[in-house]
């Protein structure tokens, strides 16, 4: 047990009071020599129905049957004793007592209501401080007073409540547990003490804090949840089944620049994140004009000018595109169409064989490349012309033979430069930012070109 951060063991005798029903609990915790420190948990509830409850491991007790009930296997106060070099419980008429010589059990002359518990444990001044603060960290249960040195724990109030289907173990007739699922509130608390302070979200079962959160909220499941012996952690599973049900309850107050936050993710690719849920976290952070990327770059192109934001799939994990594509998002090309079948190649005549070499010559000087050039017709095919991997294609079916016989003209010449500038341009977005520089240095090389060769022009 000391492997374990001390305080989970400290909170097994809190834990125990209020599941016996105490309206006041009371925890001291002082130091008694430089290496010891004594703790007193003092309550008025129910107490212990049988002394042997206290050093009996895996006792069965009604605790198991009972989904609002903590106690299940009736290992924590003997795992907190462990830790301790003196332990000491009275409860009704008896009292038992743990030292280094063993067990000890006597009779009270005065029997207590409710229960005390006393130990002796080694403990320094870090440890001392976190277990003080990680009992102030605990959620009070309703008509509870909790008192850590005679102060009193502050009553949270829950920044949300909604109720849940979880699963919760359950003792059968068999004696055997297993999960079943019920219905459950759960309460969301704002993860700030009392001053202010943000800490650690953590999931809490009815009060005791589990394990560490991603999401913004404390979250207090109202029922015993499916945790490991060491009352430390749950299932990866059972995590993501509250994420979801947490964004259910929150998508509305979602700011958009936390949509996309792993808990978020986890949540999403659920079952349990209801569709509408899904829509309003997709929306959140992609905006309502989004469509998933696409190998076709035109398709691409024509939805980034229409304003479409593109989802790139690899940002997005399996299941949460999956979730996303079932509830009506389409790649570019659902939207804006494939780009055209293959064309028909065109063999050139003397015109078009003269813009050809026009076109070989601009690209020499001013990309440094030979290129190659080629015709076709392609009559479902918006572009005029096309330019990648060193070769221009021109649409005789767009441009027209006629637009060849008029020889070299600035239209020509536009053209031609439109689609050079290609070469160095984003593939998946043709007309980028990184396009339009290219664009621009071409069309300011023109000039100083013509002045030193003029001829090219003619």
């Amino acid at each position: 047990m000391k492997g374990r951060e001390p305080w989970r063991l400290f909170l097994e005798p809190v834990s125990n009071a209020f599941d016996a029903e105490a309206k006041n609990v009371n925890v001291t915790i002082s130091r008694k020599t430089h290496s010891l420190v004594e703790f007193v948990c003092e309550d008025n509830g129910e107490g212990f129905t049988n002394i042997r409850l206290a050093y009996t491991f895996y006792a069965d007790t009604d605790r198991r049957t009972k989904p609002c009930k903590r106690g299940r296997f009736t290992v924590g106060e003997k795992s907190f004793f462990s830790i301790c070099e003196e332990g000491m419980i009275e409860t009704g008429d008896k009292r038992v007592t743990f030292d280094d010589k063993g067990r000890h059990t006597g009779n009270l002359r005065n029997p207590r209501v409710g229960c005390l518990v006393r130990a002796l444990v080694k403990l320094d001044s870090a440890n001392e401080k976190s277990l003080s603060d990680r009992l102030k960290d605990i959620i009070v249960p309703d008509g509870v007073r909790l008192a850590i040195n005679g102060i009193p724990v502050a009553q949270r109030r829950p920044h949300k409540s909604f109720h849940a289907i979880l699963h919760s173990p359950i003792k059968l007739e068999d004696g055997s547990f297993r999960n079943r699922a019920r219905e459950t509130e759960v309460r969301l608390y704002d993860p700030r003490d009392s001053a202010g302070k943000a800490q650690d979200p953590y999931l809490y079962e009815l009060g005791i804090p589990v394990q560490r959160l991603h999401c913004p909220y404390h979250v207090n499941i109202m029922q015993k949840i499916p945790l490991a012996q060491e009352r430390d952690m749950v299932s990866e599973k059972f995590l993501q089944t509250v994420y979801a049900e947490v964004l259910n309850a929150v998508v509305s107050e979602l700011p958009p620049e936390n949509s996309s936050e792993t808990w978020v993710r986890t949540a999403v690719s659920s079952p349990r994140c209801k569709d509408e849920t899904v829509v309003q976290v997709r929306d959140k952070r992609f905006g309502e004009k989004a469509v998933l990327w696409s190998s076709d770059t035109e398709a691409n192109e024509k939805a980034l000018a229409e304003g479409y934001q593109i989802i790139h799939p690899r940002t997005l994990g399996e299941e949460e595109r999956s979730r996303f594509e079932q509830l009506g998002l389409e790649h570019s090309t659902d939207v804006f169409g494939r780009t055209p079948a293959p064309a028909d190649y065109v063999e050139p005549d003397e015109d078009m064989t003269r813009v050809a070499e026009y076109a070989m010559v601009l690209a020499r000087e001013l990309i440094g490349k030979e290129i190659s050039v080629s015709f076709f017709k392609q009559f479902d095919n918006p572009s005029a012309a096309e330019y990648g991997c060193g070769e221009l294609s021109f649409n005789i079916s767009r441009l027209g033979y006629a637009w060849f016989r008029q020889g070299i003209t600035p239209e020509v010449t536009a053209l031609i430069v439109h689609e050079l500038a290609h070469e160095a341009s984003d593939p998946d977005y043709a007309h980028g930012h990184v396009y339009v520089n290219r664009l621009a240095k071409l069309a300011g090389m023109l000039p100083f070109l013509a002045t030193k060769k003029p001829q090219l022009f003619t």
